[in-house]
């Protein structure tokens, strides 16, 4: 069952990202920050560069963690309503 779920949940998110790679906001939203972060990082030492490789980490980390709990949530939603329709 795990197995199924964590394929379910890889399969969602590619989804998810195809889609929205699509979409000109997140496209021009996504071209922006590369646009802010290149300008930021030309302008740090080596140690501070290191330090903002670490937040990047961080804050992909838990974004990855976000992902995953909205589909959690989602997830029960939808089995909710399935056994709801069922019973």
């Amino acid at each position: 069952m795990k197995k199924a779920l964590h394929q379910l949940w890889l399969d969602n998110t590619e989804e998810i990202f195809g889609r929205n790679r699509g979409c000109p906001q997140v496209k021009e939203l996504t071209g922006l920050i590369q646009q802010n972060r290149d300008r930021l990082s030309d302008t740090l030492t080596d140690a501070q560069k290191e330090a903002l490789e670490k937040y990047d980490d961080c804050y992909a980390e838990l974004n990855d963690f976000y992902f995953e709990q909205v589909f959690v949530g989602g997830f029960r939603l939808g089995m909710q309503l399935a056994l709801e329709g069922l019973l």
